[in-house]
């Protein structure tokens, strides 16, 4: 749509009324986002200190098998999102709408009970033929690998129950669960290694143990935040034809989706020891934590996005994508950028230890680049699936799955786990460069340059001015309170350079203070 670039505040009451409670489900997201990588900062060095490096190797194969297998999701989470985020808009019937998520909840545990079965009866072989263990025993990583499968069958219905809620716009209620639950986890896995064994199978039987409560929490807040009906929801074939289109186009792009981020960590299990895994396991959880600042702009805006293409309001749309998006940018551009230059130094500060710095630092540097990208284009990825477009995001990753496969395998041969970063942040940088332009080509017509220059270009060169500036100007701090003291710093710099900017986040905050422009 063209003339975009003139759209005022919605000017009516209920989309302003929506705005606000889109607001509260990305503050709700954020403070649910914030509380688990401030989990993970606190308890991952306790962790790594407790089992060891090679140990915690097995934690980064667990993550990455366990995002692996969700191209088994076949597009159920989505299309529940979707379907229940519409609901209101379409005004049908609570039974169908409770039919579809029993049936697909069905599908769901199915599914997720056998992929349990399955590890734990392959893990004696994935043990002996595919990690590359140097002082754990066989055996022990073995009895890690079973456990795997009872998390991964109790976690799978997780990530549904999820989705749902997130359709339903229950996303404060959604991350006290989820805040409840990650601290339970990691806290609890601490409390485990330091007074009950200090093995990785205790740390497995834990994470089973939370993950049973957080399903069951889970399904209990969905199923009374669904519609009421004066009958018991059904397994029906019906309703699930009804969305079998959507459903199928999501499958691919998830299937396609997830050999492109998880790829590289399960080829380089394969390929390095387990413990130079274990560093690169580790960089991976620092740039999943950048990660984390773009997903809660996801979780509020695909619903509110395919609530408003339902009721035909485009000039509504395009406005919150764009303050979307700018807000978005203001707050993981700086920090990546932050994290991308300082990364020895936040990872020295961080773990303790110089000599982890040295290796997994250049790690965590290539990594951001390419998470920095990759979460630069969640909303153009919502607003795809908003208006039910699952071909662009499939036939874009299936392109980019056959280039990046090879690239995988020689870039990890020859440069380990640098080669293996590289890739990742080549890969996003593609993927801007083809799914965004389509992406406004057709949904957005003539909206790609001020989404480029406006919205992403303008904190990107304001936050690369200060942090370059910053880099350059100062040597290197070696002690803990001068390097706390110089990434506070520069962060807090960073932060206020792209903020006041960009033009949406400045009028904001101008706006607070009484400062009008």
């Amino acid at each position: 749509m063209s003339g975009a670039r003139s759209i005022g505040p919605v000017s009516t009451l209920a989309p302003r009324f929506r705005l606000s409670r889109t607001s509260a489900n990305l503050l709700a997201n954020y403070v649910g986002a914030g509380w688990t990588v401030l989990m993970a900062v606190v308890f991952v060095p306790v962790y790594i200190r407790f089992l060891g490096i090679e140990a915690y190797g097995l934690i980064g194969f667990f993550t990455a098998l366990e995002a692996a297998l969700r191209v088994l999701d076949l597009g159920i989470t989505p299309t529940v999102n979707r379907e229940l985020a519409r609901h209101p808009a379409n005004a049908e019937g609570s039974d169908r709408i409770r039919d579809l998520v029993r049936s697909f909840e069905i599908i769901y545990w199915a599914v997720g009970i056998g992929l349990g079965v399955i590890l734990a009866l392959a893990s004696p072989v994935i043990a002996a033929n595919w990690l590359q263990a140097g002082r754990l025993p066989l055996r022990v990583v073995s009895g890690a690998i079973a456990v795997m499968g009872v998390v991964i069958a109790l976690e799978w219905p997780v990530r549904y129950y999820q989705g749902g809620l997130m359709g339903l716009q229950r996303q404060a209620h959604l991350n006290g669960i989820n805040i409840l639950a990650s601290s339970v986890r990691y806290a609890g896995a601490a409390v485990v290694l330091w007074r009950v064994s200090r093995s990785i199978t205790a740390f497995f039987v834990w994470e089973a143990i939370a993950a049973l409560g957080q399903v069951l929490l889970l399904h209990v807040l969905l199923w009374r935040s669904l519609p009421e009906s004066h009958r018991v929801p059904r397994f029906s074939l019906k309703r699930i034809r009804s969305v079998w289109r959507f459903a199928a186009g999501m499958s691919a792009i998830a299937a396609t989706a997830l050999i492109l981020t998880q790829l590289d960590k399960l080829i380089l299990s394969r390929i390095v020891s387990l413990e130079v895994f274990g560093y690169y396991a580790l960089a991976v959880s620092v740039a999943r934590g950048l990660g984390m600042l773009a997903f809660p702009f996801f979780q509020a805006l695909y619903p509110r996005f395919s609530e408003l293409v339902a009721l035909g309001d485009r000039r509504s749309l395009a406005t919150l994508y764009h303050r979307g998006t700018q807000f978005l940018s203001v707050l993981l551009v700086p920090a990546g950028a932050v994290l991308a230059v300082f990364a020895v130094e936040v990872i020295r500060l961080w773990t303790g230890d110089a000599h982890t710095a040295s290796v997994v630092g250049p790690i965590v540097s290539i990594l951001v680049i390419g998470t920095v990208l990759n979460g630069l284009m969640h909303l153009p990825y919502a607003l795809q699936l908003a208006h039910g477009w699952t071909t662009i995001g499939a036939m874009t990753n299936l392109v980019l799955v056959v280039a990046m496969v090879p690239a995988v395998i020689v870039f990890s041969q020859r440069y380990g786990a640098l080669g293996a970063a590289a890739v990742w942040a080549l890969l996003n940088l593609a993927y801007l460069a083809i799914g965004v332009p389509l992406t406004h080509r057709r949904l957005l017509t003539g909206e790609a340059k001020r989404w480029l220059v406006v919205d992403v270009g303008t904190p990107l060169a304001a936050s690369m001015l200060v942090v370059v500036v910053t880099r350059t100007a100062i040597p290197g701090i070696t002690s803990p309170s001068g390097t706390a003291l110089l990434l506070g710093a520069v962060s807090g710099m960073t932060l206020v350079a792209a903020w006041l900017a960009t033009p949406g986040p400045r009028r904001w905050a101008l706006g607070r203070v009484g400062v009008a422009q």
